[in-house]
């Protein structure tokens, strides 16, 4: 896979003058909302079904419903091991932890990259599936995993929950493994949804009855949705008190150690989460949606927000560089007190997100993963999606460079 070119120069934005900053202050950021072309216009050409084009593919709930449904096609339960990196959400943990499988941790570096020799130390007699996570959009190096696999007979689950509409080379990301897991609110403004890809041949075309999420399952979903969508198009002064209103106190805050957090509550796995289908409203939007457009976007709104704080020595972005490919989730870079950080930014109506910054309850961090517990105290997702505009951006670099000075 390509290493990707420098980023352009066109975009820099130290170029910016003072007096530019003022001027181009949006009148609010916010996250993705539906519009109302992709609500009452028709089907887009290149939707989501056409990247999906030839795979053995299942339309689900939510991610954890397609780790759910692989856990039981995998036939996995009480006495399997599965290899999982140590950085992770911990709601996909949890979903193998409720069918009652071992999960063994492995290491990742402060880069995010898997540390493959340390993941082969952790091998035994009881493993059966290997879990990669792809992180913000970029993939990991899978071919030497996929070898060790094979070698081994084990399952290799692509975890592509942070990396939907990515490719490496000109294959659709999660096409490597056995089976993929793909999460689809995280890229696009829709209430809920994901999928689950079975590539492996004797596991395909197998019926999984499936039954619809009701309507006050994905009513916190739907309503965020709304909100932002109220708020874009709102004066400044309304949007200002609406946003002070609508805001919520973060749910976590539980001790699962000492000196660390635990995931808020709706992280964990739920019954109703299993054997659901993507709502009809989610699968309606997703229809009206351009991959092509969508991927440009991010792509364009990363490169320009990366040159527009790479420069402050307080900051470190964890991917300094666009590989060919890459649809980016955000732009996550490694900053002191991420979870205040973020909340500052919140305040400016700039959705950051302090990544992963909780603990599954019965995962507590320990020395041994000490690179995956400073990626979950360090890590702030700067909102790249795309429904920003170059104004966006630049003013979510500014007041980055301002929370940080």
């Amino acid at each position: 896979m390509s290493s990707g070119a420098p980023v352009d120069a066109e975009f820099s934005f130290r170029q910016n003058s003072k007096a530019t900053r003022h001027q181009v202050r949006p009148l609010f950021v916010g996250g993705m909302h539906p519009t109302v072309g992709q609500v009452f216009g028709k089907a887009a050409r290149h939707n989501l079904a056409k990247w999906f084009n030839g795979a053995d593919i299942y339309y689900v709930h939510a991610a954890r419903t397609a780790i759910q449904r692989a856990v039981s096609l995998l036939s996995l339960g009480r006495g399997d091991e599965v290899l999982m990196p140590a950085y992770h959400c911990g709601s996909e943990l949890d979903v193998l932890l409720n069918a009652g499988v071992t999960v063994r941790l492995f290491r990742i570096s402060i880069a995010g990259e898997i540390d493959l020799e340390d993941l082969q130390s952790r091998l035994t007699e009881r493993t059966r599936a290997v879990y990669v996570i792809h992180y913000f959009g970029f993939p990991q190096k899978v071919e030497p995993i996929v070898e060790l696999c094979r070698n081994r007979k084990l399952y290799l689950i692509e975890d592509c929950a942070l990396s939907l509409l990515t490719e490496v080379g000109s294959r659709r990301l999660g096409s490597a493994g056995d089976l993929a897991i793909y999460n689809f609110p995280k890229m696009l403004p829709i209430p809920d949804g994901g999928a689950l890809v079975i590539n492996r041949p004797e596991l395909q075309r197998r019926p999984w009855p499936r039954r619809g999420p009701s309507f006050y399952e994905i009513l916190p979903s739907l309503s965020s949705l709304l909100r932002q969508s109220l708020l874009s198009d709102l004066p400044e002064s309304a949007v200002r008190r609406l946003f002070a209103w609508f805001r919520r106190p973060s749910k976590l805050g539980l001790n699962s150690g000492r000196t660390r957090l635990e995931m808020p509550d709706s992280y964990y796995f739920r019954t109703a989460m299993t054997d659901r289908n993507i709502s009809q409203l989610s699968a309606w939007l997703v229809g009206r949606m351009e991959v092509p457009e969508i991927r440009e976007r991010r792509r364009r709104n990363y490169t320009r927000l990366l040159n527009g704080v790479s420069h402050i020595s307080k900051l470190t972005p964890l991917f300094p560089d666009l590989p060919a490919g890459v649809c980016p989730l955000s732009l996550p870079v490694l900053v002191k007190g991420a979870r205040e950080v973020a909340k500052k930014l919140h305040a400016q109506s700039i959705p950051a997100v302090a990544w992963w910054a909780g603990y599954h309850r019965f995962f507590p961090p320990t020395a041994e993963f000490e690179q995956a517990c400073y990626l979950k105290d360090s890590v702030v997702a700067l909102p790249t999606h795309q429904q920003l505009d170059d104004r966006d951006v630049d003013f979510i670099a500014e007041r980055t460079i301002e929370c940080l000075a």
